[in-house]
């Protein structure tokens, strides 16, 4: 039985030996694996990080197209209430002139009708 004891016991520190050189191996991939996770995660950190940068650029970019266009919006808005201004001004410009056109055809019509009555007055008054 003696004989086994020290085979067990070196088979036993075999299997030790083994087992430590084993952990040490696995030691060895779970700190290149957390490693290479670390690395990972950074790169991904840095990507969301420029990620949001890129969205805020954009976001101020989005704004300040808005503000343009709502300052072109309103200049628009003011020249067309300008032009229409201008449009009225002409169209009551031109209805004076019509108005006093007619009045200066009226008036020159019931100067006629004066004469003409003047003259009818005269025939009666031959007759």
């Amino acid at each position: 039985m003696r004989r086994r004891e020290p085979s067990l016991r070196r088979r036993s520190l075999e299997n030790d030996q083994k087992n430590q050189t084993k952990m040490e191996e696995l030691k060895g991939e779970l700190l290149q694996a957390k490693e290479a996770w670390v690395q990972e995660k950074t790169s991904l950190e840095d990507k969301v990080e420029k990620f949001r940068k890129m969205v805020a650029e954009m976001e101020a970019d989005a704004l300040e197209q808005a503000h343009k266009l709502e300052v072109m919006l309103k200049e628009r808005d003011e020249m067309m209430k300008e032009a229409e201004k201008e449009e009225e001004k002409e169209v009551e410009k031109e209805e004076e002139k019509e108005e006093i056109e007619i009045s200066s055809i009226l008036g020159s019509q019931d100067s006629e009708e004066e004469e003409n009555d003047g003259a009818v007055g005269e025939v009666r008054v031959s007759v």
